[in-house]
């Protein structure tokens, strides 16, 4: 297992943070990350997580830090973005298919001294530290026949991909969303306890970096994919919201999704023997209505 340390730092044009890492793929796996900042006094304050998504979590956490700092941001994202403290993130990783998240985070959360630890919980369910919500699992009548109440585009802006937010879904900010193309309802679910972040996170991937099959095909017609969230998973803790979203891709078996939802792996779901086939057919399809 490899530990590699990159530092964060102020991009001086621009005053936003940045990871300073260099280019290239990092291996599909369990990762293990901390967020290190040393202030002026000299004392650490480190964040501890584990993910099986490293990049989208630590382009996730750069989003959130480079948003204005108000009384309402997170510890890690005033510390950060202090001009005064220095920080670094270690990773850790990939860990062997065979270990336990919940176990792996708990225990890279204690090896840090208990005075710097920015953790409010002992960690649980690789990555998203969700054991400190209590709540029960939701029940399935939660969210049957649950749809966005409106839909809200994509549209290319000086040759960039960018979600088209309004007032009304900038207020619901997270929950389980819904991409779907507009001509044959092929769709995508996801949760993020961020979505307005995350939506921007697929329309960024999309223009430059289209490596996914939600990516691919929102690269190859923008005007044709909408996006919104479920009204019901607008205030659910983030177990809950995980629990959401797996329901829904097991009842919908949406086509662009690649997973059973949820963080989780990556298994064959009913039908994905048949997915290539789909996409390439709507890729058809696409090609053919512009002409």
């Amino acid at each position: 297992m490899a530990t590699i340390t990159y530092p964060v730092i102020r991009k001086p044009e621009t005053e936003r943070m940045a990871i300073q890492r260099p280019r290239g793929k990092m291996a599909v796996g369990l990762y293990g990350y901390q967020w290190t900042v040393t202030d002026e006094t000299g004392k650490k304050h480190t964040l501890s997580g584990i993910t099986q998504a490293i990049r989208t979590r630590l382009s996730a956490y750069i989003t959130q830090i480079n948003k204005p700092v108000d009384e309402n941001s997170k510890e890690l994202h005033r510390l950060v973005r202090d001009p005064k403290n220095r920080t670094v993130i270690k990773i850790l990783g990939p860990y062997d298919k065979s270990k336990d998240p919940k176990a792996l985070e708990q225990e890279l959360i204690q090896s840090v001294p208990e005075d710097e630890r920015l953790n409010k919980t002992s960690g649980g369910n690789g990555g998203g530290a969700w054991s400190q919500y209590e709540d029960p699992t939701p029940t399935v009548s939660a969210f049957v026949h649950d749809t966005p109440q409106k839909y809200y585009r994509f549209k290319v802006k000086e040759g960039v991909i960018v979600p088209e937010f309004s007032p009304g879904v900038k207020k619901m900010k997270k929950g389980v969303y819904v991409i779907k193309h507009t001509e044959n309802d092929s769709r995508y679910v996801g949760h993020s306890t961020d979505a307005i972040s995350r939506l921007r996170v697929h329309a960024s991937k999309a223009t430059h970096r289209p490596n996914s099959t939600v990516a691919k095909a929102i690269a190859q017609s923008p005007e044709r994919h909408v996006f919104g969230i479920l009204p019901s998973t607008i205030h659910l803790t983030p177990r809950s919201e995980r629990a959401a979203e797996i329901f829904h891709v097991a009842d919908k078996q949406p086509v662009y999704n690649g997973d059973k939802g949820g963080g989780g792996p990556a298994p064959m779901m009913r039908g994905s023997e048949e997915r290539p086939t789909k996409i390439r057919k709507l890729r058809l399809e696409d090609d053919k209505s512009k002409r």
